[in-house]
Order: structure tokens, then C-alpha cells, then sequence
């Protein structure tokens, strides 16, 4: 009975910590307030954050990750000196609705729902479709220099926008004039627009650019546009309302949330099988971590927002938020979800629960960004078959200008790092298999393991990952993967390793 008794309670102590390590879930951390109404919020992926506050405090508010206010952008712009006669010298206020970035969070490109000024006569609106409203323009603002560096015109009450880098467009849904406009990002100029129908709001492109899906919120359909030759085919009934879009990162699913039916749709695009997840009231903005294990989305008319488990389509989380949240996005390097409320305020919450899994996978190897396949000990040939066709696109990664390392204000270290980086972007081009053997977060650790190697005679160096985020220690380069198997240098230095393919 005792020995029963022991295993019981070792069971519940078991469990209790699963409990404790993976059933925290969103915790709210902080919260930003100001002179601000966020409609929208975005994320550069590059520590900055962008509000569009409600068109009539026409401003633009960056933070960054701490949620620290960078810079309140006034929409204030002269058409005519961006080139568009048909407007007088005076500036024109726009009125800010959504965003995007480009150029690794370089530039943010943000939607005007209407113009102010004497030539602007005919203002669209929610309730309004058709031809004669007057257009509005787009904004691209520098988000180093803080600068509105050029205006595009686009259509009547432009909404969301997506943008493909591998071929330079850039798609915006005018929710007004009922149609999309393409936009060439070389000439920064439209290049055509494309009836899509009654309201088009969401939308995103594959990553090949060759397609986007687009929600036509006035009714029940989402429309497939053929990039290239601009034709478009109905994806018909998939729920009333269908308004924000989200492709997953192998473009194999589609997620889409149904204003007036309260739901989450998942749609299979290889086979056409549509999952549903029921939520609270006016689901609006969502977002999809990382991982591609979790859907974040906001409630409007309840103050809420949910975790929903993306493979089986299921709530696993409800949180309270501020008045009509409306404007979702997330920082996945600290497992953060920002939310913003359109009363006045932008509420932070940490995923306790993803941050752990992130974590486990880091220990065993499964950050993928880094490109990493951890292996036993000495088991390197199975490493040849590793994606090596994908390998040879990483061919950037020691390109300086990307990458970020904490290097903790000691300015002699940043120094001498930098110089081992220049080093090593120089060296070993012939040099394919790095054994490496330790990777950090803190530069300053990264070094102290490098000198040590180099202390016992080993050609260390520092290669950073791929995100710039780690700075990973290669004991040795190798040329061939039969080289690096027939090492005995993990013997003798004691040393566990994994071989990253540069």
C-alpha cells in the first residue's frame, strides 16, 4: 500500500508541474496607453511595432518590443510634391487603417481610409459601392528616419495590404470601389486594378507570388487572383462576412474568420475540406504563431481574444481585454501577443505555454530557422540527406547587415566580434560542414567557448544564425561530410556537436 501510496503521489507531482510548466497560458504583462485609438497593429519582425490609430487622430504610433514609444507619425502629406499636379501645395491629412512592412521592417506601407482636403468632395464609406468616390493613397514611411518617403493613389476606401518581395507587388483591397489595386513596389506606382466585388477587405499572397485570396466581406465568397494573368475564380459559401486571411507558411491552409457567423474557417486548399472553430462575438484580426500550432483572434464586440488550436480547430483559451479589441499581431521571439483595443489602449500578453514549447524545441534541435539537424554523437552521414537543395539558399548567411547579436555595451567586445565576423565571411569559401559545439544567446559566451578552442589549438570561429539572434561556435570546418565523420575531435575535447551545412 505504501509503495502504491508513493506512486500515486509521484504521479500528481508529475503532473502538477506539467501543469505548472505548460498550463500558464496568456498572461497579460503590460500595458500602452496614450494619446492613441489603434485600429491595427503590425510587427516588423526587427524590434518595432506599428499602431494606425482611428482616422481622426490621424496619427501612426511606433513602439518598441518593451513598448516604448519610438515616434508619433502625423498622416500629414503634400500630394503635389510627391508628384500628383492635379493638387494644390497645401497638405492633406489621411486617416490611417492598416499596415504592412517591407525591406525587413525597413519600410511600413499604411492604408488611408479617405483624404481630407478641397479636392476630396466625394468620401467613401462603410455602406458605399461603386464608382465615383474619390481615391486615396498609400503611405511608405521610413521607419528609421521616421519619414513619409513617397504616397501612392490607389482606390476608394483602400483596407488591407499584402506584399510578395519576390516579385515587387504589392496588393490593396479598396473597400469602396469594390476592387484591388496592384501596386509594381520598383516604380512604386499602380499598375492596374482588378473588380474583385462588394467589399473586399482581407488578404494575403502565397510565397511564390503567384497567387493572392481575397475576402469579399459583402457577401459569402473569397476570391482566388491569379497573379499573373489576373484572372480570378470563386471559392464560393464559406460563411458570411468572411473577413481577415491567413495563409499558413507552406500555403496549404487557409484560415479566414466569419464576422457574422462568429467562426474561424480552415480551409484545406489541396482538397477543399473546411474545418470550422466557433469563437465569441466579431471575431476581426488574427494571427497565427510561428509554430503554426496556435490562431490568435480578437473579439470586437465581446472585449476578448482566443487561443484556438490550429490542427484540430478547437478554443483552448479565452482572455478578457479592453473595450472592442480590434488589431492583433505578435512578437514570436518572446512568445508576446499584442493586442490593440480601439478605446485606447494596447495590451501585451505572454503565451507562457508556447514560450515553453519553444524552448523544448530549442533543446533538441529543432529551431528550424537556424537550419540546424542535431544528431548523435559521431552519426554525421545521415546528415547528407538533410535538405541540401535548401541549404543552397542560405549562401547570405554570414552577410553582416542582418545580423543582431547582444553584445552587452561592451564595446571592446562588439569590436572584436565583428572583426572575427569580417574574418570569417572571408575564410574557408571552400568550406561547407561546421562542426558546431555550442550556441548563444550572449555574445560574450560565444567568445569565451571560441577562446578556449583556440587556447587548445583548434581553428575556431563564430558563425551567427541565421536570425542573427545566436552565435554559434564551429570548432572546425569540414569539405566533405566523410571528413567530418571520421573526426575525432568531439572525443577530444569531451564535446557533444551538430553539423550546420553554411
Amino acid at each position: 500500500m505504501l509503495n502504491l501510496n508513493k506512486k500515486f503521489y509521484f504521479f500528481i507531482l508529475i503532473l502538477l508541474t506539467k501543469v505548472a510548466l505548460y498550463g500558464q497560458g496568456l498572461q497579460l504583462v503590460s500595458e500602452i496607453y496614450g494619446e492613441i485609438s489603434p485600429k491595427s497593429i503590425v510587427y516588423n519582425g526587427n524590434g518595432i511595432f506599428s499602431a494606425q490609430n482611428m482616422m481622426y487622430r490621424h496619427t501612426v504610433t511606433l513602439y518598441n518590443t518593451k513598448g516604448e514609444l519610438l515616434k508619433t507619425i502625423n498622416d500629414k502629406a503634400n500630394l503635389k510634391s510627391y508628384g500628383f499636379d492635379e493638387y494644390n501645395n497645401g497638405s492633406y491629412h489621411g486617416a490611417p487603417v492598416e499596415a504592412c512592412f517591407s525591406n525587413k521592417g525597413k519600410y511600413l506601407w499604411v492604408s488611408n481610409y479617405s483624404m481630407l482636403g478641397p479636392e476630396f468632395k466625394q468620401e467613401g464609406c462603410d455602406d458605399c459601392a461603386g464608382e465615383g468616390f474619390d481615391p486615396s493613397f498609400v503611405y511608405k514611411i521610413n521607419t528609421l528616419t521616421y519619414e513619409i518617403e513617397n504616397v501612392i493613389k490607389v482606390g476608394a476606401v483602400p483596407k488591407y495590404l499584402a506584399l510578395n518581395e519576390k516579385t515587387n507587388l504589392m496588393l490593396v483591397t479598396n473597400w469602396s470601389s469594390s476592387n484591388v489595386s496592384i501596386i509594381d513596389l520598383t516604380t512604386e506606382k499602380e499598375i492596374k486594378k482588378v473588380k474583385i466585388g462588394r467589399h473586399p477587405r482581407g488578404i494575403d499572397i502565397t510565397k511564390d507570388g503567384r497567387t493572392a485570396y481575397i475576402t469579399v466581406m459583402g457577401g459569402s465568397d473569397i476570391v482566388k487572383l491569379d497573379l499573373q494573368t489576373y484572372e480570378i475564380s470563386i471559392i464560393k459559401s464559406v460563411g458570411k462576412a468572411p473577413r481577415h486571411i491567413v495563409l499558413s507558411k507552406k500555403d496549404d491552409f487557409l484560415y479566414c474568420t466569419i464576422n457574422l457567423t462568429n467562426q474561424i474557417l480552415k480551409l484545406n486548399l489541396a482538397t477543399n475540406e473546411r474545418t470550422y472553430c466557433k469563437v465569441k462575438s466579431a471575431p476581426r484580426t488574427m494571427v497565427l504563431s510561428d509554430n503554426q500550432k496556435y490562431i490568435y483572434v480578437v473579439n470586437y464586440f465581446t472585449d476578448s481574444f482566443q487561443k484556438v488550436e490550429a490542427e484540430t480547430m478547437t478554443v483552448v483559451e479565452t482572455k478578457n481585454t479592453g473595450h472592442h479589441p480590434i488589431g492583433i499581431s505578435a512578437n514570436w521571439e518572446t512568445s508576446e501577443v499584442w493586442v490593440a483595443c480601439y478605446s485606447g489602449v494596447i495590451q501585451v500578453f505572454k503565451d507562457v505555454e508556447l514560450e515553453n514549447l519553444v524552448i523544448e524545441a530549442k533543446k533538441i534541435g529543432l529551431k528550424s530557422i537556424d537550419r540546424l539537424k542535431q544528431i548523435p554523437q559521431y552519426s554525421f552521414i545521415d546528415i547528407v540527406n538533410y535538405n541540401e537543395t535548401k541549404q543552397s539558399k542560405l549562401n547570405d548567411v554570414l552577410e553582416l547587415g542582418n545580423t543582431l547579436i547582444d553584445l552587452e555595451n561592451e564595446a571592446e567586445l562588439k569590436l572584436e566580434i565583428e572583426t572575427k565576423l569580417k574574418e570569417n565571411s572571408t575564410l574557408n569559401t571552400g568550406c561547407k560542414y561546421h562542426l558546431i559545439i555550442g550556441s548563444f544567446g550572449v555574445a560574450s559566451n560565444a567568445m569565451g567557448l571560441l577562446s578556449k578552442m583556440k587556447s587548445k589549438g583548434y581553428p575556431s570561429k563564430i558563425i551567427p544564425s541565421k536570425n542573427g539572434k545566436m552565435s554559434m561556435v564551429s570548432v572546425k570546418c569540414f569539405n566533405t561530410i566523410q571528413e567530418v565523420s571520421q573526426s575525432k575531435i568531439l572525443i577530444e575535447i569531451n564535446q557533444k556537436g551538430w553539423v550546420y551545412i553554411k
